[in-house]
């Protein structure tokens, strides 16, 4: 047997420098990609947030108007929507319109003691996404389509 002297035993132990600095540049240049990554799903969760306040809130003024036995109006606003004095905010760089069946831009929608609504479409868009919402005129059922 041949003895191994403490010599060569340091030369196989632990990371050349050069292997050191690859690793380190492997590391920066994805640290670098990740937020370009992580931008290309951002306006799709804008558009998503949307549609969920937006459905939310109709939803609320529904569940108010029948506790108070009066109709109420479901208004976009700059930025938001609004609805028996209360308001929510859109995120930034989201635009919603309401139109009604023949697609007439609507400043409002109204919902009534009886669950119904003024039928109506909610057209949300961001530079690359597009969501609807649509509230039923019948039934007041609102509901979201991702893709129409």
């Amino acid at each position: 047997m041949r003895a191994i002297s403490a010599i060569e035993r340091d030369e196989d132990a632990g990371f050349t420098l050069i292997e050191l600095l690859v690793a380190l540049v492997i590391l920066v240049l994805a640290a670098a990609l990740l937020p370009m990554a992580f931008n290309r799903f951002v306006p799709a969760r804008a558009v998503s947030v949307t549609s969920e306040r937006l459905v939310d809130s109709i939803r609320e003024a529904q569940m108010e108007s029948q506790r108070t036995g009066e109709p109420i109006s479901v208004r976009l606003r700059d930025g938001g929507v609004e609805w028996g004095g209360r308001s929510v905010a859109f995120p930034a760089r989201v635009s919603v319109v309401a139109v009604d069946s023949s697609g007439r831009e609507l400043e409002e929608v109204p919902v009534f003691p009886d669950g119904s609504a003024r039928g109506a479409r909610f057209e949300i868009r961001s530079s690359t996404r597009y969501s609807v919402v649509v509230v039923s005129g019948i039934t007041g059922h609102t509901s979201v389509l991702a893709h129409p």
